[in-house]
């Protein structure tokens, strides 16, 4: 990877401060500053914080789900603690690609879907074919309660716009805005956004309580603005989705405070 030179850098980039105002996201009119290299030994913290993450969840992420099956969350599905209904995850779709993902999660009859991407290898395939099954997609039934969009790109959310109406969409503020900055850019994607997000904004550590699932969005670096990994919480249980996320970009930091605080403890009680 090169390094751009700072000295090569426009008089309208040098120095400049960065544009953090998430509200403001689109309307903020202030250059970014050049891009410097971490030192040696940030990256080598960032390196191992990414092995321990890795290691964290290899040895105490308990749930381990199959691709297009409801794996519960519980040893006993018919003994929830406390009594209550049982968590239960099904993948329809990411984990043996890159894109188009789709978890659905359960809680007794209630439902909640974790991103609702495009695949990256769709091609000119028609979107309604590559719907997942999820249930009330396809057979008429209840619809989830939400779709939680985790980022804005497409291979999170490109099926949205061909999911039956009816169903409310959360992402953050940020996210919303840009989508539907760029709707008239993409195909299919104008007529739906605007009657979609009716679910709520995801902010940072602020949780979230949908139906009986708590919802504890975490503020992460990606190439995407406004990206988040969530922690839903139900029946005495949760999972944490990391979305897309990376360590090495102009805001590293994130990742290093989700390392510090992830929200795991509680996660995997």
């Amino acid at each position: 990877m090169r390094w751009r030179d700072p000295s090569q850098e426009s008089p309208r980039r040098t120095g400049a401060p960065p544009c953090s105002d998430v509200e403001n996201v689109g309307r903020c009119t202030t250059a970014m500053p050049p891009k410097q290299p971490p030192s040696a030994a940030k990256s080598k913290r960032r390196i191992a914080g990414m092995r321990r993450f890795q290691q964290f969840f290899a040895l105490r992420c308990k749930f381990k789900p199959e691709l297009g099956e409801y794996t519960y969350m519980h040893h006993d599905p018919q003994n929830a603690p406390d009594g209550t209904a049982p968590f239960s995850a099904c993948i329809h779709r990411g984990a043996l690609q890159i894109g188009g993902t789709c978890i659905e999660l359960a809680c007794g009859d209630a439902r909640l879907l974790l991103d609702l991407g495009l695949p990256l290898d769709a091609d000119d395939t028609a979107p309604e074919t590559l719907l997942p099954a999820v249930r009330g997609f396809r057979d008429g039934g209840p619809l989830p309660l939400a779709l939680v969009l985790t980022h804005g790109h497409r291979d999170h959310w490109g099926l949205a716009p061909v999911a039956p109406p009816g169903l409310p969409v959360v992402a953050g503020a940020a996210t919303v805005r840009i989508m539907q900055a760029a709707a008239a850019f993409v195909p299919g994607a104008g007529a739906w956004q605007p009657a979609a997000f009716t679910g709520g904004h995801l902010t940072d550590r602020q949780p979230l309580h949908i139906g009986p699932f708590t919802i504890t969005p975490y503020l992460v670096d990606h190439s995407a603005y406004d990206s988040y990994a969530l922690l839903i919480e139900a029946a005495g249980r949760g999972l944490f989705y990391t979305g897309d996320l990376r360590a090495h970009g102009r805001k590293g930091a994130l990742f290093e405070a989700l390392l510090a605080h992830p929200g795991t403890d509680r996660a995997h009680r």
